[in-house]
């Protein structure tokens, strides 16, 4: 009896298939989620990567030992550290909020308004600013930068520079008392470069020497001494130089524009300079009265032998 025949498009009885024979190769694989499971992957490992730069920046942000305020791009808070918190009187409310509006505890004229520059301009601000305790704070605005360069926020950083200014205060009031004493003293006061030329004098150095200030600074110490008295000059200054001494006194004579011969006494000292070569900073006092009055006391003691000498 003959087989019955196949009708095409429909699947054979049941009983039928026992006459097929399947390859192994024609059976259809299983299904599979291989891209679906890379994909998942690839996003665990970016956030876990994302999880740990925040981290890093959270703990980076809250060990920095200075007041800092992250804006964003239409200067609102975004971040700041512990620090700016206490500086600033901020608190976690404040995130999200205009810096403008912020509780601050400077006397800052408008800070809505420098934030605002820095994001107009992407150039950095800096302020001395006193707190409402009297304190000397030092704050700068600087731009937050994108990838591509853009301006994307703004940072300010908060600085308590209250020792720096009143040790700066000191300073100025020093050296206020030292120019009055420079300028009022009664001697003459100079220094003089490693080179040996006068790089400051005072007024009565000045009228010792009858040069004005002007005419003297510049000048070389050798181009008013006397050329007897050079020789010892000369090595008293290269002594200092070289710190074999850190002293040096002499009596000398100076020469005057108009030829006149003027007796000082001169105490140099030698002093490191900030670069560390040696200056010299030298006091002088007039003295020609008594070197005239001591010639001439030796003048009339020589006649008075003299006339000793001859008396029968």
């Amino acid at each position: 009896m003959p087989s019955p025949r196949r009708v095409s498009g429909k699947s054979p009885p049941a009983g039928d298939r026992t006459n097929d024979t399947v390859h192994p190769e024609e059976r259809a694989a299983p299904p599979t989620d291989e891209p679906s499971t890379t994909v998942n992957d690839e996003l665990q490992v970016r956030n876990s990567e994302l999880s740990q730069s925040t981290t890093d920046l959270t703990n980076l942000i809250n060990s920095v030992g200075m007041a800092m305020i992250m804006l964003d791009k239409v200067g609102r808070i975004r971040r700041f550290t512990p620090m700016a918190g206490g500086m600033f009187s901020l608190s976690a409310s404040d995130v999200g909020r205009p810096i403008g509006e912020a509780r601050i505890n400077l006397e800052i004229p408008s800070l809505g308004d420098i934030v605002a520059d820095v994001l107009a301009t992407g150039d950095s601000r800096q302020y001395d600013l006193l707190d409402s305790q009297g304190y000397w704070k030092q704050l700068r605005a600087s731009a937050y930068r994108a990838d591509d360069g853009a301006v994307d926020g703004v940072v300010l950083l908060l600085a308590d520079i209250h020792e720096l200014k009143r040790d700066e205060l000191h300073l100025l009031i020093n050296e206020a008392r030292l120019r009055i004493i420079h300028d009022q003293a009664p001697v003459g006061i100079y220094e003089l470069d490693a080179r040996g030329n006068f790089r400051r004098v005072n007024s009565r150095l000045c009228a010792i020497t009858g040069y004005a200030a002007e005419a003297l600074t510049g000048k070389r110490f050798s181009e008013i001494t006397h050329a007897d008295d050079l020789p010892q000059i000369e090595e008293g200054f290269a002594r200092l130089q070289s710190g074999a001494v850190a002293t040096f006194r002499a009596e000398k004579r100076y020469v005057r524009p108009d030829g006149e011969i003027v007796w000082v006494d001169v105490h140099r000292f030698g002093v490191r300079d900030v670069d560390g070569s040696t200056f010299v900073v030298g006091l002088v006092e007039d003295i020609t009265e008594r070197v005239v009055a001591e010639e001439l006391q030796a003048q009339r003691e020589a006649r008075f032998r003299e006339l000793a000498d001859g008396t029968p």
